[in-house]
Order: C-alpha cells, then structure tokens, then sequence
C-alpha cells in the first residue's frame, strides 16, 4: 500500500541538529516509532495534495573531468582504481548538457530517517523527466531504517542543457508500507 499525503504528514518528525550523536539517537527512535525524520521539515500543505514527499538539490558535484573517460576499464580488484574525484558548488546554476557520457551526482538538502516498517522509493519530478532529466540506475530505492541524505547520479538526455541550483525540488519520495517491519540488522 502506498502512503497518501495525510499519512505521510502525520508520521513526518523533525530533528535538529542532525549529525550529532544526540541527534542520531533521537532519528533511530523515532524510526522505531514509525516516524519518518526529515530536516529540513518540508510545507506539509504541499503533502498533503498528492502521495510524495518532494526532494531538493542540496550539493552538486561535479566529476573532475566530466564526459572524459579517464581509465581504460574498471577495475573491482583495485578499490583505488574506483574512486571518483568530484568538485562539490552548492550556491551557483550548474548546466548539465545532453550528452551520454557526462552526469553530475546530486545529494539532497533533506536528510531522511526511513522507518523499517517502509519501503521508499525516489525518482525524478515528472516536471523534469518531460524535458530529459534522469536517475543514472533507476528506480532508486531507500531501504527499510535508511539514514542520511541521498546521493544520486543524474543525466541528461534531452536535447537542451538543464540549469540546475540548491534548493530546486527535483526529486520526489514515495512511501510503499511493508506487510511487516524489516529486519535492519546486519
């Protein structure tokens, strides 16, 4: 069963500051009482006309040599080898052109606690998928007891460049309900 808007504002839970370990045990017990944590706290009006939860552009980074192929191939034997240099704006428009090779990773200004009693799934805002904008690896989904911000790839497959800036809504959250909590344990 997916959420509606009222259910999904009546399990939303704010926490400040986030990345304090007060603040993290506070998200984990809110998580354990099936609230979703969200911080920044959204406009609850806006939830509460449709069954998402909208996701803004907090950082954008920008791979070092963005459309170049750097390696020859990838190579998993050598984790070295698989890290990405990215230069990180947050307060600039940022283009991102059509073309297949060049993306940018985007993390989102909200931080999100997910209860494991939910399974959460985030794409592109259908307002931005019409003109070409896309996850790199979609669908996307947040597994049951999640904290922290996304990180997502994003390309453009339109025909004209994107401006792109922090605080855009270009993601959006959709809670499915679980028949029964999940085991987060690991």
């Amino acid at each position: 069963m997916i959420l509606s808007g009222k259910e999904i504002s009546k399990r939303l839970a704010m926490v400040v500051p986030v990345d304090t370990p007060a603040g993290l045990e506070r998200i984990r017990e809110l998580i354990n009482e099936g609230k979703i944590v969200i911080s920044p706290f959204p406009n609850i009006s806006k939830i509460l006309e449709a069954v998402f939860l909208d996701l803004e552009i907090g950082k954008i980074k920008i791979p070092e040599s963005p459309g170049i192929l750097k390696e020859i191939c990838v190579d998993f034997s050598q984790p070295e080898s698989l890290k990405e240099r990215f230069e990180i704006y947050d307060k600039e428009k940022v283009f991102l052109h059509p073309n297949p090779r060049e993306f940018l990773r985007i993390e989102t200004r909200q931080f999100l606690g997910i209860p494991t009693d939910l399974l959460t799934q985030v794409t592109i805002r259908r307002e931005f998928t019409k003109y070409g904008l896309e996850i790199i690896g979609e669908p996307v989904y947040l597994s049951p007891g999640f904290i922290g911000r996304l990180e997502l790839n994003i390309k453009n497959c339109g025909n004209r460049p994107i401006a792109l800036f922090h605080g855009l809504p270009i993601f959006q959250a959709m809670f499915e309900l679980l028949s029964s909590c999940a085991d987060t344990a690991h």
